[in-house]
């Protein structure tokens, strides 16, 4: 489940559960940022591993390769590592708009929000505006921290629950600057805010907030790729294939754009009648990280746009086992997995050599 709304909490509770739950204790207001959420942690050995809110594993190279959405909250935070303390840190990222333009965005993209520290007898300085200062990115301002006052503050926040109004200069004349952090003018489009009471979290949105919706996806051309693609990739030769690089996800990147490569050469002109238009949410995830690759026939390739998502395709489903769906039937499925372990079987082969017996079993499976 979601934050709850102030406004479903008027709704539920009425007027007096309103007013007594935004006065009964001290409330902390920030704004909600419309970001994608990163984070960092720094361990006991001074290794930096990069996180992306719905990843429960660091971001590694394979998702640098993938989208280049949050390469400059890693690159940024490279150059600062040495800066870094031991402990985790949390930021909105705000380098690519999702359902705000915001105006006012900080040099880094970066605003740190929160962080925690490893229990050591090591004294560590926990204010956000001194470590923001180290790595050297902005620092989200609390609105307002304390007990709200009916005349004062409850007044117009119940005002603008109930009848609406402009949220962020209602916000602006409660509590001064703070109020919109990245915004140029107080009546600029923000998500909303966020009141932290009793260590439960509400939320106050904006009312002219929408996110964007795109349109639906007829799944079927992208399916029948799916098997097209499969089809081809297991009745290549693995042991052509190249694939020298320093580690495993380069090793992956290199097989899948000569397997791409060939794939676009060997269909000819039928090509044009595979190749499918990226949909609209894609713009959304970012771009391929072409710096990455290093093949220079692929890079040619991918001046089209069609071509770039065509090599999404092929990195996402020979990356992992996919699942059934639609005209991904049990026994496709149950092929393709097979060749996806094939695939990095090969890839995890030392060297991209094999010994007798290991080339029997590849070739066997």
């Amino acid at each position: 489940m979601g934050v709850e709304t102030l406004s479903d909490y008027l709704q539920q509770n009425g007027k007096e559960k309103l007013i007594e739950l935004l006065t009964e204790s001290k409330v902390s207001i920030t704004e909600k940022i419309n970001a994608h959420r990163v984070s960092i942690l720094k361990d006991r050995l001074n290794n930096v591993e990069f996180y992306a809110k719905k990843k429960s594993e660091p971001i590694k190279t394979y998702d640098r390769i993938l989208s280049d959405l949050y390469e400059d909250f890693i690159t940024h935070l490279i150059a600062n590592k040495e800066n870094i303390p031991q402990g985790t840190f949390n930021f909105y990222f705000v380098g690519h708009d999702l359902d705000v333009i915001y105006t006012k965005k900080p040099e880094s993209m970066l605003l740190l929000t929160d962080m925690s520290f490893p229990k050591s007898k090591t004294k560590v300085n926990d204010s956000l505006e001194v470590v923001a200062k180290q790595l050297n990115v902005a620092c989200q301002p609390v609105v307002f921290e304390g007990k709200l006052m009916k005349r004062k503050h409850i007044k117009d926040i119940v005002n603008y629950i109930e009848n609406g109004g402009i949220l962020p200069e209602i916000m602006h004349n409660l509590f001064g600057d703070n109020a919109t952090s990245m915004s140029l003018n107080k009546s600029d489009l923000i998500e909303g805010y966020i009141f932290k009471i009793n260590d439960k979290l509400y939320k106050l949105e904006d009312n002219r907030f929408e996110r964007k919706v795109f349109p639906k996806v007829n799944t079927s051309g992208y399916e029948m790729l799916i098997m097209e693609l499969s089809d081809f990739v297991s009745q290549l030769d693995f042991t052509d294939i190249h694939v020298d690089a320093k580690n495993k996800d380069m090793k992956f990147a290199n097989f899948i754009c000569e397997a791409f490569n060939r794939f676009i050469e060997e269909s000819g002109d039928s090509i044009e009648t595979m190749l499918i238009n990226p949909p609209a949410f894609i713009s959304s995830t970012g771009s391929l990280g072409i710096r990455y690759i290093s093949n220079q026939k692929t890079k040619k390739y991918l001046k089209d746009e069609r071509y770039e998502y065509l090599l999404r395709i092929f990195l996402t489903i020979f990356n992992k086992p996919l699942f059934e769906r639609g005209l991904l039937n049990a026994e496709f499925i149950e092929k393709h997995n097979k060749l996806v372990k094939q695939i990095q079987d090969y890839i995890l082969t030392k060297d991209n050599i094999f010994d007798f017996n290991q080339f029997t079993k590849f070739r066997n499976k």
